[in-house]
């Protein structure tokens, strides 16, 4: 019998041949819509050309998401609902230290991940961003979350896992990418590219993105659907890291993205006085170091970006 943990939030495209002997509970999904108008693969979203798409005998395939193997509908998706079935509760064994700057920033993160709301945490590199969100992580691991950081490149994910791994010594950590021969294990904490999100369903309380901005991940529709469908629709808790980095919850990536390239296009003609820097900031945040000019901001309801800081720094709702 198929083992349940390998498709615990997970969506695995299988043949009827492949698919015998499945665990009690499993889900079973088109992997194709077809209609007379439309024809929309169900594992990355995507809206595929009739002609394109068409194998033999009116059959259909994803030429979107190849190189993730073939969904056509000559397969189903095959789901099991994800549990948080973990038996340990692993915790946090960074032993370094925070700037009081950083400590209030991370405590930030930390509040907003248990009041489920969308963040934004905006510094240049080498600021301690991942540092800044080990208080939370640990939080939602000691409450059972599932946790993945995803980012678009593999030397990133790679550079990740090791410094995760002592923050978090006794945690089983799964590392997914293409290049990895290792058979795919059910962890509470994953890192992974934005691909393999692909192949998640439902599964993660708290979603990392690390450099959003980076291809492919940025202006790919099918990986901007990967991330919402990775993520649980209970919680819809995302978390967003990049230069500039944003943690946020049940949010449009698209505004997202379309805000991001406007901040560029700002990008060393808006500065703020000095003066202003702690002083006249109205909106919902607080310097981390003026030296790493690093920020964070805690979303409200507003169509108004705020602006703060020495160096270009635009902190606006998400």
């Amino acid at each position: 019998m198929m083992d349940a943990q390998s498709l615990y939030g997970r969506q695995l495209a299988l043949s009827a041949s492949e698919a015998t002997a499945l665990p009690t509970g499993t889900q079973i999904l088109p992997a194709m819509q077809v209609d007379e108008h439309h024809i929309i693969c169900q594992r990355c979203g995507s809206h595929l050309d009739r002609l394109r798409a068409q194998l033999p005998n009116q059959q259909y395939y994803c030429y979107q998401c190849l190189n993730l193997g073939r969904v056509s509908t000559l397969v189903k998706l095959y789901h099991m609902p994800e549990p948080n079935a973990f038996a340990t509760v692993p915790a946090c064994t960074w032993q370094g230290t925070l700037t009081p700057q950083q400590a209030a920033c991370a405590q930030s993160i930390k509040a907003n991940f248990m009041a489920h709301q969308r963040q934004l945490l905006w510094a240049v590199t080498g600021a301690g961003k991942t540092e800044m969100l080990f208080p939370g992580i640990a939080w939602a691991l000691a409450h059972k979350w599932r946790v993945a950081i995803a980012s678009p490149r593999v030397d990133v994910c790679l550079e990740l896992a090791p410094r995760l791994q002592a923050a978090f010594a006794d945690a089983q950590i799964a590392v997914l990418h293409g290049r990895n021969p290792e058979p795919y294990r059910y962890t509470q904490l994953a890192i992974c590219t934005t691909h393999q999100l692909l192949r998640f369903r439902r599964a993660f309380d708290v979603l990392i993105i690390d450099e959003v901005d980076a291809f492919p991940f940025a202006a790919n529709p099918r990986l901007e659907f990967a991330v919402r469908q990775a993520a649980k629709v209970c919680w819809r808790k995302f978390v967003e890291v990049s230069w500039p980095s944003v943690i946020y919850h049940c949010v449009s990536i698209n505004i997202y993205y379309h805000r991001l390239r406007s901040i560029y296009s700002q990008s060393g003609r808006d500065y703020c006085s000095k003066e202003n820097y702690h002083g006249a900031c109205s909106g919902n945040c607080s310097g981390i170091n003026s030296s790493t000019n690093a920020f964070y901001y805690s979303s409200r309801e507003s169509s108004t970006w705020h602006q703060c800081g020495q160096r270009s720094s635009t902190i606006f709702p998400i």
